[in-house]
């Protein structure tokens, strides 16, 4: 793991000494890390405590590695889990390979967490036309929509045989051709604050239903 990640998961131990238990953990890798959820959550004045626990540049193994500082010392009785990503980015990483690395920490977490209610999420789209460099359209020509449609189906179907919930918050992030739209991303994947508002309108659902739970 490099330093950066090193660092941002030395400052969550220290962190977590201070935090609330049994409330909403967002975790995974940039997708998360940048979600600014806690803005949202004031903006509409909901009294909930949720952490963010994203680490940007996460692989599935890297998230299997760090349960103890995202998601284990917090004792979240819910987990919003978003990883994988960086994982299709690689040519060789199919259906196959993702479930083989994604699996093995859904389990570790309904193992070490039984009462902890493990949603996993879909994958956001991207855009390869808004990309900015050639760099990240050559990466989007990987990980394109077809192969996060394909990735997705399959996380659902994990979801299902591990007992574990699948959400698609993605209704508001398509373009006309079923594209990240170019207004809600900075370079055709990350997205933006009007992007992660869009997603948040699709999440509060599940926030609410978190609260009223209890």
């Amino acid at each position: 793991m490099d330093p950066e990640k090193e660092r941002k998961l030395f400052y969550f131990r220290q962190l977590n000494v201070f935090v609330k238990k049994r409330q909403i953990v967002l975790a995974g890798s940039s997708l998360m890390e940048q979600f600014p959820v806690n803005e949202f959550i004031m903006g509409h004045d909901l009294s909930l405590a949720v952490y963010n626990r994203g680490v940007g540049g996460f692989l599935c193994e890297e998230m299997q590695e760090a349960l103890e500082e995202c998601i284990f010392q917090l004792e979240p009785a819910y987990v919003f889990l978003n990883i994988g990503t960086n994982n299709l980015n690689s040519p060789e990483c199919d259906n196959n390979v993702l479930i083989s690395l994604y699996e093995p920490l859904a389990k570790k977490i309904l193992l070490r967490l039984p009462n902890t209610d493990l949603i996993l999420m879909a994958y956001y789209p991207v855009n390869q036309d808004a990309a900015d460099t050639l760099q990240m359209r050559d990466t989007l020509a990987v990980r394109s929509n077809e192969r996060i449609l394909s990735a997705n189906k399959a996380i659902m179907e994990m979801a299902l045989r591990l007992g574990a919930r699948y959400i698609d918050v993605n209704k508001r992030l398509y373009d006309a051709k079923r594209r990240l739209k170019k207004e809600y991303t900075v370079e055709g994947m990350h997205l933006n604050p009007a992007g992660y508002e869009a997603i948040f309108r699709e999440l509060l659902p599940y926030l609410q239903e978190c609260k009223d739970k209890g």
